[in-house]
Parts: C-alpha cells; structure tokens; sequence
C-alpha cells in the first residue's frame, strides 16, 4: 500500500476544500485512468502527492500519445499499405534490434512487477511502447511506401504491433479494457496461452486489424468541480450589557507626548497625563490616519 497521500503538497481537509473523492475522480476520467496514475506515480511504501493537473499530464503524455495513439498508427498504416493484414515477415530482418530493446523493457517489467514494485513496471512497459513509437518516427514507413519498400514498411507495421500486443497482455492487470480493447482491434486474445509464446518464448504473431475508437482521447481541461471551500467560522465577541457599562470608568488625559513605533506602519505611542496627574504611557494602532506631533497637546 501507499503512505499518506496530500493535494498539491498539502495535507487534505474539509476546512480546505481539497480532499480527494476517489469516486468523482473516476466518474470524470475513468477508473483506469485513475488506477495507472495512482501505481505509476508513486512506490507503495511511500507518501504521495495528487493533483488533477498531474493526471491530466500522465493521461495526455503516456495513455493517450504512447500507447492509444500507437494503437492509431498500426491501424491507420496497416489498413492504408496492407489491407489490415499484419504480417512478423520480415520484422527480424529489419528491426532486430528495436525487438531486442523492447524485450530487455518487457523482461524488466516481469520482473519488477514480480517484487511489486509497480511503477517501475508501468515505466518500463510504457519504454517498450517508446521503441515502437521512436521506430515510426525514425524508418517514416510513409516514405517507405513512396520509395517502393513495401516489405520493409510492412514490417515495421508487424514490429509496432507486436511490441504493443507483448505490452498489452503484461499492462492488462493494469488496464485491463483498455487491454481488451486492443486485443480486439488486432485480432488476439490476452491469455496465459499467448504470455506463453510472446513473452516468454518471445515469439511473433501475425494480426488483422479492426476500426476501434480511441482508447484514452486528450483531456483538454480540468472535469471535476472545485470544492468551495468551508470559511472558518468567526467567534462571536460576547456583547456587554447595560449594567457592565455602568461599571466602566472614563477617563480624560492630555496627550503630552506622540511618536511613532520605529518598524511599525501602525503604532503609535502616547505619553498621557491624567487628571490626577498620573502619567501613562499606552500604544494604539492609529498610525495611518493620524499624525503624532498633530495629536500632542490633545485630550483623549
């Protein structure tokens, strides 16, 4: 389990308007959402920090441009050069060597996932769909295409959607619609049967690509509501009543004596003689709308 949890760096309280409703937190972006935010920012054993913004960042960053905009691609180019067919021809040829670094990130997983350290596990499964991600951007199989390198493209194709199939059947504890949703759009289950051959016997599949809507879409503003926050209430001073009024001596004194506190915007401080010629000397917090030399010689 986690340790305390605060909002924004400070402890939670009603008084504070800033305590955490799981249940609204869900409502508004999803319990997996919720759940990957929770296991990926923070160990168990240790205390931690929630921000709306913060998950916002990790929906946008990580579940929405690493690995549903994935998702996008492989069915975008997949559909577009090879009728949907996803062919592992070709993926050892070309991209060795990316399958051997999401590999070393999927083998990693396993095994901090093994000692519970759970954020680490999400970490490097989300540096294994990186390798897919980064493959795109650097081969442009788009260009591919245009320089008549059909294989080589659709391999690449085959590389990201084993990379992401690897990643999906180890994230599903996690994410587990999410995961599902991926299974279907590449034509494969998430069973023990296929952990088997893809991540423990590393082998590759073949898939066929399905239309399927995005996973996690961008969040562009803050959902949930804020708290107004409860104003703390005021103790009333107790009123006095005629008879203690009664009771109260007034005294006229001379001021004899004016100035200001050294360091003090408001104080200023009297020499006052009273009219038994006794002589006090008291502050009061006047400073601003009076001058001293102004009230010397005055009576108060």
């Amino acid at each position: 389990a986690h340790g305390w949890w605060t909002k924004e760096g400070e402890k939670m309280s009603k008084s504070k308007g800033n305590v955490v409703k799981p249940k609204e937190i869900v409502d508004a972006y999803g319990s997996e959402a919720f759940r990957y935010f929770l296991l990926r920012e923070v160990p168990f054993g240790n205390d931690g920090d929630f921000s709306e913004n913060m998950l916002i960042n990790r929906i946008n960053a990580e579940l929405s441009n690493e690995f549903g905009n994935l998702l996008n691609r492989i069915i975008g180019m997949s559909t577009k050069y090879s009728q949907g067919n996803i062919l592992k021809e070709g993926v050892l040829k070309y991209y060795n060597t990316e399958l051997n670094q999401a590999k070393e990130h999927l083998n990693l997983a396993v095994e901090f996932l093994e000692n519970l350290q759970c954020n680490r596990y999400l970490e490097e499964l989300f540096k294994a769909l990186s390798v897919a991600n980064l493959a795109i951007s650097k081969y442009e199989p788009w260009n591919l295409i245009k320089e008549n390198k059909h294989e080589q493209a659709n391999a690449l194709v085959a590389l990201c959607a084993n990379i992401l199939a690897k990643t999906s059947l180890l994230l599903s504890p996690t994410l587990p619609k999410s995961c599902e949703k991926v299974a279907l759009a590449l034509n494969f289950e998430i069973s023990s049967t296929n952990y088997a051959k893809m991540i423990l016997d590393n082998e590759l599949l073949d898939f066929k690509a399905n239309p399927c809507e995005a996973l996690f879409p961008k969040v562009e503003k803050a959902l949930l509501k804020q708290e107004i926050k409860e104003e703390p209430k005021k103790e009333e001073s107790p009123k006095i009543k005629i008879d203690d009024f009664a009771k109260i001596e007034i005294k006229v004194a001379k001021v004899l004596d004016c100035q200001n506190i050294e360091g003090s915007e408001k104080l200023l401080k009297f020499q006052l003689e009273l009219d038994d010629k006794e002589i006090r000397q008291v502050l009061s917090g006047i400073a601003k709308h009076y001058k001293a030399s102004d009230l010397i010689g005055k009576q108060v």
